[in-house]
């Protein structure tokens, strides 16, 4: 039987906050998409990475040097399939609501979800 190379996760955000707890991408493993709950209050979509689980910073864009985000705000209950190279060598992940220069607090607890593809 063939091995399912799709794997999902969650990282909450809480109430009154912009930035989700971490979320763990597991050796081989890579992002791939982020789909919003009903619970969403519409805002763009951006990420702050870590490899060792402690410091965290803002991943930028490999193409463009520029913060990593969706181009538009998204939606509550949508899909939207991020640039999987952006997240190579990442091990460590947080969902930030808005941008690090723009963030929106999410007026209800939100827990997003994470999609994952196995690489290797």
């Amino acid at each position: 039987m063939a091995e399912d190379k799709i794997r999902t996760g969650t990282a909450t955000i809480a109430l009154g906050e912009n930035l989700s707890a971490a979320a763990t991408l597991e050796p081989g493993w890579v992002l791939i998409g982020v789909q919003t709950p009903s619970t969403w209050d519409t805002a763009k979509v951006s990420f702050q990475v870590s490899l060792d689980g402690s410091t965290y910073v803002v991943l930028f864009d490999k193409t463009t040097a520029t913060e990593y985000s969706s181009a538009a705000t998204i939606a509550a209950s949508k899909y939207w399939p991020v640039d999987s190279d952006n997240f190579w060598g990442v091990r460590y992940i947080k969902i930030q609501s808005g941008t690090s220069a723009a963030t929106t607090a999410q007026a209800d607890e939100t827990i997003v979800t994470l999609v994952f593809y196995k690489a290797t």
